[in-house]
């Protein structure tokens, strides 16, 4: 899930770019540095996170993937969350 909202988030930021793959360098796509607080802007309410400030940098991130295992660590995995009950409410 995080990947398909990452992806997304670079196609809103950088409509300019055909095409990308997690192997590509954000310098090669032209993500400067306010083009990269977007796209973080953006993740963080897409995903409900918040990175943190040392990791606002682009030089922080080289390739698409990098950003990616960055936010795995930033977002529950649906096995360790909390089982919820028919209400909604966690158990």
């Amino acid at each position: 899930m995080n990947e398909t909202v990452l992806l997304r988030c670079i196609g809103k930021t950088a409509p300019y770019i055909s095409s990308f793959s997690l192997d590509d360098r954000f310098v090669d796509l032209d993500f400067d540095s306010l083009r990269f607080i977007q796209l973080i802007v953006q993740l963080e309410h897409a995903l409900g996170v918040e990175f943190d400030d040392e990791k606002l940098n682009p030089t922080s991130f080289e390739r698409i993937g990098d950003l990616l295992a960055y936010l795995e660590t930033l977002t529950p995995s649906a096995a360790s969350a909390p089982e919820k009950n028919s209400l909604g409410q966690d158990q």
